[in-house]
């Protein structure tokens, strides 16, 4: 049986401890890196939940007298049309009740003509709840017309879908369609650039949806087409999302938050629940003002909540930062290997002329 090289047994202890050290210091840059994410990500929800409070605050003072929201219906239609969100992210708008004022939902959105003034048209938006008029099947149908992003690449293609409402009942912020239109589009032209510029439909080549609704509110009929439009963001409709915002409007959460906010004597802050390794959900919580007669007290409140992958946003970096790493570990195993050969080469060389001197 033959013995391993000594040089060999050299190798192989050389390279192990450059790699135990590798991975000691990844390991470590990776757990700080994870953690300085989390606070970006926390002061990113911070500077968002300012900027929503302060458009939240700006909307409802000419509805609101001695601390009380005198027409709740307007408040909400002005939130559908102004309030903007991130990815990720749900809004929910209390009293300092806890009574749910507004929150961001899956609905739809559509956009329609509210009123015309001579040659000026006035848009307005609605929200449609899918689940009131149609059945699971016919909303994923739907939704998936919604949001198709088929690539046209050449003139006749099918380039998207336009989905519209024909004729519709509003029910304060919220829309009832009579009828859902889904019209396939396809491509006319291209620009220079090969970016499709301009797209049309076949006349009767549409895939329509009744909701067979009878109007025993005397909810007033609006004759008209209305446009959904699909969230910029994506489909909201998914399991954190959905799990995300029944969290921002429980109002049992933000009543266990508040007691040590005001403890705390801070406007506002950031609070974080671990959902596994690397999934965070973030919540932000604004007073409007405090009052420390009886106690400290605000009127209106205002929560936002996020969902953050600490890993889709970390591992980019972290990937280039371990190959970086490991590309130094094979060089510096590789300039050690030299060098000792060098070192070998020059003892050998010593051995050689000292016997040729003794003898």
């Amino acid at each position: 049986m033959k013995r391993d090289h000594p040089k060999r047994k050299i190798y192989l202890r050389i390279f192990s401890l450059l790699l135990a050290i590798y991975l000691i210091l990844m390991l470590a840059f990776s757990t700080f890196f994870l953690s300085k994410q989390k606070k970006i990500a926390m002061m990113d929800l911070q500077t968002d939940g300012l900027y929503l409070s302060t458009s939240i605050e700006r909307i409802i003072k000419d509805y609101v007298s001695n601390n009380q929201i005198i027409d709740i219906t307007k408040v909400r239609k002005e939130l559908v049309n102004t309030l903007y969100l991130e990815p990720d992210t749900e809004l929910a708008f209390f009293t300092g009740d806890y009574e749910l004022v507004y929150n961001t939902n899956p609905y739809w959105t559509a956009s329609y003509t509210s009123q015309v003034v001579g040659n000026n048209y006035y848009t307005d938006y609605a929200y449609i709840n899918p689940e009131d008029w149609f059945s699971d099947e016919e909303s994923q149908e739907i939704e998936d017309y919604l949001y198709a992003a088929p690539k046209a690449e050449k003139v006749g293609d099918l380039s998207g879908y336009a989905v519209y409402v024909e004729g519709f009942w509003l029910d304060n912020e919220m829309m009832i369609p009579k009828t859902i239109y889904v019209h396939r589009m396809y491509a006319d032209e291209f620009n220079k650039n090969g970016e499709l510029s301009r797209s049309s439909g076949v006349p009767g080549d549409v895939i329509v949806y009744e909701t067979n609704y009878e109007n025993k509110k005397g909810l007033p009929y609006y004759d008209q087409t209305a446009e959904i439009i699909p969230n910029n963001l994506g489909n909201p409709n998914n399991e954190e999302q959905n799990a995300l915002r029944k969290a921002v409007i429980n109002p049992a959460n933000l009543n266990q938050l508040i007691p040590p906010l005001f403890m705390k004597q801070e406007k506002s802050e950031v609070y974080s629940e671990k959902v596994n390794l690397f999934n965070y959900r973030f919540y932000w919580i604004e007073t409007y003002q405090r009052t420390l007669e009886d106690g400290s007290y605000s009127p209106f409140w205002t929560v936002v909540g996020r969902n953050v992958n600490l890993w889709e946003q970390t591992v980019p970096t972290l990937k280039f930062i371990w190959a970086t790493g490991f590309i130094i570990i094979i060089f510096a195993f590789i300039k050690y290997v030299i060098f000792f050969l060098k070192i070998a080469k020059l003892l050998m060389r010593f051995r050689n002329c000292t016997l040729k001197c003794v003898y």
